[in-house]
Protein backbone atom coordinates (compact mmCIF):
# COMPACT_ATOMS: atom_id res chain seq x y z
CA UNK A 1 0.00 0.00 0.00
CA UNK A 2 1.49 3.34 -1.20
CA UNK A 3 1.00 5.99 1.43
CA UNK A 4 1.21 9.85 1.24
CA UNK A 5 1.86 12.04 4.26
CA UNK A 6 -0.26 15.46 4.55
CA UNK A 7 0.04 18.08 6.97
CA UNK A 8 -3.10 19.37 8.58
CA UNK A 9 -2.99 22.72 10.68
CA UNK A 10 -5.89 22.99 13.56
CA UNK A 11 -7.57 26.45 13.59
CA UNK A 12 -9.98 28.03 16.43
CA UNK A 13 -12.86 29.76 15.06
CA UNK A 14 -13.68 32.98 16.27
CA UNK A 15 -16.87 31.32 18.23
CA UNK A 16 -14.88 28.97 19.27
CA UNK A 17 -15.87 27.71 23.18
CA UNK A 18 -15.16 25.47 25.93
CA UNK A 19 -18.17 24.07 27.73
CA UNK A 20 -17.88 21.44 30.64
CA UNK A 21 -21.20 19.25 29.89
CA UNK A 22 -22.07 16.21 32.11
CA UNK A 23 -24.57 14.62 30.47
CA UNK A 24 -26.00 13.53 26.61
CA UNK A 25 -29.07 12.83 24.91
CA UNK A 26 -29.51 11.37 21.53
CA UNK A 27 -30.15 8.52 19.18
CA UNK A 28 -30.50 8.28 14.74
CA UNK A 29 -32.88 10.50 13.58
CA UNK A 30 -34.92 9.89 10.41
CA UNK A 31 -31.99 10.40 8.50
CA UNK A 32 -30.18 7.87 10.05
CA UNK A 33 -27.59 10.59 11.33
CA UNK A 34 -26.56 10.22 14.90
CA UNK A 35 -27.22 13.57 16.99
CA UNK A 36 -25.77 14.60 20.54
CA UNK A 37 -26.98 16.68 22.24
CA UNK A 38 -24.59 17.42 25.51
CA UNK A 39 -26.26 19.22 28.19
CA UNK A 40 -25.06 20.46 31.68
CA UNK A 41 -27.28 19.15 34.50
CA UNK A 42 -27.69 21.72 37.87
CA UNK A 43 -30.02 22.47 40.38
CA UNK A 44 -32.24 25.02 39.50
CA UNK A 45 -31.63 28.63 41.30
CA UNK A 46 -34.49 29.72 43.50
CA UNK A 47 -36.66 32.22 41.48
CA UNK A 48 -35.99 35.15 44.13
CA UNK A 49 -35.22 35.22 48.04
CA UNK A 50 -36.42 37.57 50.32
CA UNK A 51 -33.66 38.46 52.77
CA UNK A 52 -34.12 39.74 56.65
CA UNK A 53 -31.25 42.83 57.41
CA UNK A 54 -30.38 42.82 61.12
CA UNK A 55 -30.20 46.71 61.52
CA UNK A 56 -27.80 46.69 64.12
CA UNK A 57 -25.07 43.98 63.14
CA UNK A 58 -25.65 43.75 59.26
CA UNK A 59 -25.88 40.09 59.51
CA UNK A 60 -27.93 38.37 56.95
CA UNK A 61 -30.46 35.87 56.94
CA UNK A 62 -32.76 34.24 53.75
CA UNK A 63 -36.28 34.47 55.62
CA UNK A 64 -38.04 32.76 52.35
CA UNK A 65 -36.90 30.94 49.48
CA UNK A 66 -39.48 31.17 46.20
CA UNK A 67 -38.54 27.65 44.09
CA UNK A 68 -39.07 27.15 41.07
CA UNK A 69 -41.49 24.69 39.54
CA UNK A 70 -38.46 22.13 38.91
CA UNK A 71 -35.80 21.11 41.13
CA UNK A 72 -32.80 20.94 38.55
CA UNK A 73 -32.15 21.58 34.52
CA UNK A 74 -30.19 20.26 32.04
CA UNK A 75 -28.76 23.33 29.51
CA UNK A 76 -28.49 22.07 26.42
CA UNK A 77 -24.55 23.41 24.96
CA UNK A 78 -24.41 22.19 22.02
CA UNK A 79 -25.92 19.24 19.25
CA UNK A 80 -23.55 17.32 17.44
CA UNK A 81 -24.57 15.58 14.10
CA UNK A 82 -22.65 12.70 12.61
CA UNK A 83 -22.85 9.44 10.43
CA UNK A 84 -23.19 6.70 12.56
CA UNK A 85 -19.33 5.59 11.21
CA UNK A 86 -17.89 8.61 12.25
CA UNK A 87 -19.75 8.12 16.00
CA UNK A 88 -17.87 4.97 15.93
CA UNK A 89 -14.34 6.77 15.48
CA UNK A 90 -15.19 9.57 17.77
CA UNK A 91 -16.39 6.78 20.40
CA UNK A 92 -13.27 4.53 20.19
CA UNK A 93 -10.86 7.86 19.80
CA UNK A 94 -12.80 8.70 23.88
CA UNK A 95 -12.29 5.16 24.99
CA UNK A 96 -8.28 5.38 23.93
CA UNK A 97 -7.88 8.47 25.54
CA UNK A 98 -9.81 7.51 28.81
CA UNK A 99 -7.94 4.36 28.67
CA UNK A 100 -4.58 5.91 28.54
CA UNK A 101 -3.96 4.23 25.40
CA UNK A 102 -3.06 7.74 23.31
CA UNK A 103 -1.70 11.38 24.67
CA UNK A 104 -0.73 9.41 27.97
CA UNK A 105 0.46 11.85 30.56
CA UNK A 106 4.24 12.34 30.73
CA UNK A 107 5.76 10.41 33.70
Amino acid sequence: METKKVKVKYIKTKDFTQKFVNGAYGGLNLNGLVTLKFYYEDLTLPESVELDVDEKTGLVEESKINKQEFDGERRVEIELIMTPDKAREIAQFILDVVEGKIFKDKE
